[in-house]
């Protein structure tokens, strides 16, 4: 099975939040998967292999997809709601730039509402979302998502019961 998985994340970084997607994407991988992870081109200060940099075997592709970093821009004295359009800017550049990888046969999986919602926007697609977090200023994303989401995964109970009373 094709499977692109689709995050707007700076990979490797040294949060959690990478080591869960590049373990995510070997596991998959071994399970005789054809696996993609799309990231965004950004700078970043770690210049270490992700394979290298997290231990994981080499057993999937990574594509690396242009964006306009506007993320390596933001100073902690710009006002919050430069900061909102610049994240914007960057989410909205990177899913334009990966929609134009994808491939109609591949599922695609994502842990990214905004890269996940654009995406649906703009093309039908298979998909999976993994679901980490709602916030409440952001629900009409989630309510699309989810009508347009093949499967749905949650990381807890709590989110599950709070996704049932949004659908």
């Amino acid at each position: 099975m094709k499977i692109q998985y689709i995050t707007n994340a700076r990979i490797p970084t040294e949060k959690a939040h990478g080591l869960q997607i590049m373990t995510m994407c070997s596991e998959f991988s071994k399970l005789d998967n054809d696996l993609e992870l799309i990231i965004p081109k950004r700078f970043n200060p770690i210049k270490k292999d992700p394979f290298k940099f997290y231990d994981i075997e080499r057993n999937f592709k990574i594509k690396k997809k242009f964006n306009i970093d506007t993320q390596s821009l933001i100073f902690a004295f710009v006002p919050e709601f430069i900061k909102k359009i610049f994240f914007w800017i960057q989410a909205l550049s990177f899913s334009l730039s990966a929609l134009r990888h994808l491939n109609k046969e591949a599922i695609i999986y994502s842990r990214d509402e905004f890269t996940l919602f654009f995406l649906l926007l703009l093309f039908k697609t298979k998909c999976i979302y993994e679901v980490h977090s709602l916030p409440e200023n952001t629900k009409f994303i989630y309510k699309y998502i989810f009508k347009k989401c093949n499967k749905i995964i949650t990381i807890n109970s709590y989110l599950k019961n709070k996704i049932r009373l949004l659908k």
